[in-house]
């Protein structure tokens, strides 16, 4: 099996005023709840963000192996309401 970055993939979420869901391609890998008064950031206007974040719990440390600069390449976006 080959690298993640060895292909593309798709990325959605699902947005609702009880929780947020992350799939990659159709997999959930993450759920929060956001019908708590101090997420009421989350019931508010936003923006789309899209960057290569490094490090974190997620993925690890970057480390010698990785290279950089690094691209990212997006075929489109879909939002809905």
């Amino acid at each position: 099996q080959g690298k993640f970055s060895d292909d593309f993939h798709i990325f959605d979420i699902e947005w609702t005023s009880e929780h947020i869901i992350w799939h990659v391609d159709g997999n959930k890998i993450a759920k929060m709840p956001i019908d708590k008064p101090d997420l009421s950031e989350f019931h508010k206007p936003f923006f789309i963000l899209l960057n290569i974040a490094v490090g974190g719990t997620f993925a690890g440390r970057p480390d010698n192996s990785n290279l950089f600069p690094q691209k990212m390449y997006i075929d489109w976006i879909r939002v809905y309401k």
